[in-house]
């Protein structure tokens, strides 16, 4: 099985598979978990209670896996502090930032002059192509299946993912309603080059 494709190149991945956001549940031993098996785990950022709890979390998993992690930006949790918070992924080479649950507009154009890779989490056409037009590295695509990030349409994921797939040029990667093999090879025949789950 070919496992190969530009989001896997993009992240430098074994499998094209993203552990999602996850609140509350998306700290240091799932992600390096994720990491380790091959795919990008993430850290949920906005679930921790301060920027200082945010470092140490990032430092834990550095200990836990040598391999690329993400951190998560769950922009509807919106606290005080969501600077501090990016100061401190910048500050602890984090390589990929997912943004989910908000305009990512202030946040991509900050993020745009490093070197952090970009995903969006998206639930619209309309959406992907503004994400792109502001710099995302690639798309979440979310359906109305997806926990906590229904779109306003109440489109499901394998009529979006085409949908999207068409409409941009970055890699994009299915989330909603996909929990095995078969869902990967189902939204990979959409068009979307990996999962979130």
């Amino acid at each position: 099985m070919e496992w190969s494709t530009r989001l896997t190149d993009l992240l430098n991945i074994q499998y094209p598979i993203i552990q999602g956001g996850l609140a509350y549940l998306g700290y240091a031993d799932l992600a390096a978990a994720v990491s380790n098996a091959g795919g990008l785990g993430q850290i949920t950022a906005m679930s921790l209670p301060d920027a200082n709890s945010l470092r140490c979390e990032i430092q834990r998993i550095h200990a836990l896996t040598d391999k690329p992690f993400g951190v998560n930006l769950a922009l509807g949790m919106q606290r005080a502090d969501l600077a501090d918070r990016l100061q401190v992924i910048k500050e602890e080479n984090v390589s990929v930032v997912s943004i989910t649950g908000g305009n990512p507009t202030d946040m991509l154009n900050e993020l745009r002059r490093t070197d952090i890779i970009t995903l969006v989490l998206v639930s619209s056409r309309r959406q992907a192509q503004k994400a792109e037009a502001l710099g995302a590295s690639a798309v979440i695509v979310v359906g109305n299946e997806g926990g906590g990030h229904l779109g306003r349409d109440g489109v499901g994921t394998m009529v979006l993912v085409p949908s999207i797939a068409d409409a941009v040029q970055i890699p994009v990667i299915a989330s909603g309603g996909i929990g095995d093999g078969r869902g990967w090879m189902a939204a990979q025949a959409l068009g979307a080059e990996g999962i979130a789950m």
